[in-house]
């Protein structure tokens, strides 16, 4: 008799250990495809931050003669008699891909892509400054240039202060940026040099892509691509952050439904519950309803608050693309074709570092959204599977 409640002791032992294991590596699994999402959505959040600011211009992208910048002012002046309300902000630029840029003082010398720009240098060219400051549009003396080419040429990235020389002319280094790309920036000081690349901004301005268009044809401008940078990099934005704001929403509830389970239970397990009296009961299940909504409500602003703050808004582009009326079927195949001609332009025209970073964002935008929400779904299946299971153990 002994010896059976032994084997049976064992054998359930056995059995244990078996469910035990399996059950480790079941949550074991679903803690790697946890950590998988969070690496993405990180990587999203970094990604969406550090290119928060850098589409928020139209870029006009000449295909046969440029414009000068007294064409430009001319152009200006003319809104500005007319007395348009939003006078627009233009940067124009020239890409040289390969100039020698010299250090005299130590004998070094390399050849970097120079940019040749009117105006705003930070809107050129996605890059993050890292010391000193962006040249401002009157110093024809001043230069920029990249943290990789800095080191090269004076062994420190903290360049700013030194003194190169481009077509025996000494500038000096007013600023250090983090680029994809090694670049030399300078201010030019030829009002007749021809642009092939102008940035065009409407502060705070949605519809900025018809205003362009209005501006171009009314000052009869060569002809151009328009590539709408305030869309494109607002579906960027949307395409990295959205996943975000979904991880936020489904931990948002089952943190609000764990902790309405937890504070219904003190609750039901109070004195105020224990009371025979109807009208401390429901009194008890006021304070309940009330103290779970503050907590849950607290938590809903705080998160979102906080993430807002660092990313902005995930659905800026979006209004834009909405159509007036819902039987208008055409809106969104003719739109679909406009994106994608407007991409295929990006991709076979002279290359531009802006426009080819633009390509690589949204591809990489739509690789991780669709990764993302495949993550979601497989969790979210799998962990449903684990609680079925549970249940049938308890079952059992």
């Amino acid at each position: 008799m002994m010896k059976q409640n032994k084997e049976s002791i064992i054998s359930y032992e056995l059995q244990y250990s078996k469910l035990t294991k399996k059950k480790i590596i079941q949550y074991l699994t679903l803690f790697v495809m946890f950590l998988i999402l969070l690496y993405y959505l990180s990587a999203n959040l970094v990604v969406a931050i550090n290119n928060k600011e850098q589409y928020n211009s139209e870029s006009i992208r000449f295909e046969g003669n440029g414009i000068t910048q007294k064409k430009i002012e001319d152009s200006l002046n003319m809104e500005r008699d007319k007395k348009t309300k939003t006078i627009p902000q233009i940067t124009a630029y020239n890409r040289i891909d390969s100039e020698k840029i010299e250090n005299d003082k130590l004998v070094r010398n390399m050849d970097l892509s120079v940019m040749i720009v009117s105006g705003d240098m930070s809107v050129t060219t996605p890059m993050d400054l890292l010391a000193g400051n962006y040249v401002y549009k009157e110093d024809t003396y001043g230069c920029l240039i990249d943290s990789k080419s800095a080191y090269q040429l004076f062994g420190t990235i903290n360049a700013v202060g030194s003194i190169v020389t481009y077509h025996k002319q000494q500038y000096y280094i007013r600023g250090v940026v983090s680029t994809d790309s090694p670049v030399f920036f300078i201010q030019s000081n030829k009002e007749d040099m021809e642009y092939k690349n102008l940035e065009i901004v409407y502060p705070g301005q949605r519809n900025a892509e018809e205003l362009v268009e209005q501006f171009l044809t009314s000052n009869q401008y060569p002809s151009h691509t328009l590539i709408d940078g305030v869309f494109y990099g607002g579906m960027i934005h949307s395409l990295l952050l959205l996943p975000i704001w979904l991880f936020y929403m489904i931990v948002t509830i089952k943190i609000g439904l764990y902790y309405k389970s937890k504070i219904s239970n003190e609750v039901v397990n109070s004195r105020l519950y224990k009371s025979d009296n109807t009208k401390d009961y429901k009194k008890g299940n006021l304070i309940g309803i009330i103290l779970i909504a503050i907590l849950y409500i607290s938590m809903i602003i705080l998160c979102g608050y906080s993430i807002h703050k660092l990313t902005g808004n995930p659905f800026r582009f979006m209004m834009k693309y909405i159509p007036t009326k819902w039987s208008d079927f055409d809106f969104w195949p003719e739109h679909y074709k406009l994106i994608t001609d407007q991409l295929n332009l990006i991709k076979y025209r002279m290359p531009n570092p802006k426009d080819d970073r633009l390509v690589e964002l949204l591809t990489l935008g739509l690789h991780r959204f669709a990764i993302i929400n495949l993550f979601y779904i497989i969790i979210l299946i799998y962990s449903q599977l684990l609680k079925h299971a549970r249940i049938k153990r308890q079952e059992s």
